[in-house]
């Protein structure tokens, strides 16, 4: 059973790059995990990671 501090998480939420996000979250990402993306990549653009 699960606690209620219990949270469900999406891909390793220590990942800071967007782009890593994606790759761990999927081809069908959760609700939650696009939120997540839709965050990181504000604070950190895609295009803005040098390659």
């Amino acid at each position: 059973m699960t606690e209620p501090d219990d949270e469900v998480t999406g891909p390793d939420d220590d990942v800071t790059d967007p782009e890593e996000f994606a790759e761990e979250a999927g081809l069908d990402p959760t609700p939650q995990e696009v939120a997540r993306y839709e965050e990181l990549a504000k604070k950190n653009p895609p295009w803005s990671a040098p390659g």
